[in-house]
């Protein structure tokens, strides 16, 4: 029997979460490994999910996985198999962090750092958390790599979206996040402050303080001039649409593990208008207007502005950008897993 005839990826995070960014990356890394190696199985470690079930004795014992794959943050003790884990962020390590629930932080922390220091290669979708990685587990630097993700949007979705009239009647921005505080959605507010003349849609759930968030925002909707849309549970055809007719994606982050929303955008040739930030810079580069996310609210509504009156300019961003996101692909990632799988073979 070859080596690492039993190779599983954990897909719990798809599973648990599948609108969220790391459980959409989840499943895309591992239908695009599924179809370069099909002999690689997913696993969950959730009982009833749509993948093979892996009991925790037999995970204890190394009975079943010869390599063991986890996009989630813990990593169990195989007796005989190798584990490679795939981190989007570090963020539960940050004490005090508030960018997520304490209980949760208080059970997570340690299950991180547990996994960080069992897996025998770890993976980062940025150079931004592998340089974070390295300065907290200095002895990760030999054991670890950046490998990008890719574009989450179905191309069956985005050519059932191709030639629809989108119903928001007036030119509008879209920002892709969930209502929480890293997204840093209050931000907008300052810098949308007495403008008018098109709308702003939001697309995204409530994550950790988000009911705060969003009774902010549409208590300035309600006075201002500018016609907000909150949008939530939205199908992967009506992303696309989204995307497609918005003047810009504009995303204010104080931090990302990655970025998504910028790459989906970037694809369907989409202007960025970006907090300027490490993840989003390696995502476009020179193919976004960027601005500070805490102290650049007149250069975010210099930038509004700037598109609004001049078309020219966001064909020209949305040219990049695509460009830009052509050199992402889930293929290019799966090849890049199935080669640390063979070289931890090795």
């Amino acid at each position: 029997m070859p080596a690492f005839a039993r190779r599983f990826i954990d897909l719990t995070p798809a599973i648990r979460a599948p609108g969220s960014g790391v459980g959409i990356a989840t499943r895309h890394a591992f239908e695009a490994i599924r179809r370069l190696d099909p002999s690689v199985m997913g696993a969950c470690r959730i009982r009833g999910g749509r993948y093979h079930w892996i009991h925790p004795l037999e995970r204890l014992m190394g009975r079943d996985a010869t390599l063991y794959h986890s996009f989630e943050h813990r990593m169990p003790p195989l007796a005989r198999g190798k584990r490679l884990l795939s981190l989007h962020d570090l963020w539960t390590l940050r004490p005090g962090n508030a960018w997520q629930a304490p209980e949760f932080q208080k059970r997570q922390a340690p299950l991180l750092d547990q996994a960080i220091r069992r897996a025998d290669w770890i993976t980062t979708p940025s150079r931004a958390v592998l340089r974070q990685l390295h300065e907290l587990f200095p002895e990760t630097r030999a054991r670890s790599q950046c490998v990008p993700w890719g574009p989450t949007l179905d191309p069956e979705a985005i050519r059932a979206s191709e030639g629809r009239q989108h119903p928001i009647e007036r030119r509008y921005f879209l920002t892709v996040a969930n209502f929480e505080a890293r997204k840093n959605l209050p931000f907008l507010l300052t810098a949308l402050e007495g403008l008018s003349g098109f709308d702003w849609v939001f697309a995204g759930s409530l994550g950790h303080g988000g009911g705060t968030i969003l009774a902010e925002m549409q208590d300035f909707a309600s006075r201002s001039k500018i016609g907000f849309h909150f949008l939530h549970d939205l199908t992967s055809d009506g992303l696309s649409e989204l995307y497609r007719h918005a003047e810009a994606v504009v995303l204010p982050s104080l931090d990302e593990g990655f970025g998504l929303p910028a790459l989906e955008a970037a694809s369907l040739s989409r202007p960025l208008v970006l907090a300027n930030i490490e993840p989003f810079r390696e995502i476009a580069i020179d193919g976004a207007l960027y601005f500070d996310p805490v102290h650049g609210a007149e250069a975010l509504r210099a930038h509004l502005l700037q598109l609004l009156e001049d078309p020219a300019l966001g064909r020209r961003l949305g040219t990049q950008s695509f460009l830009r996101s052509q050199l992402f692909s889930w293929e290019k990632s799966a090849q890049a897993f199935i080669d640390i799988h063979r070289r931890l073979e090795g």
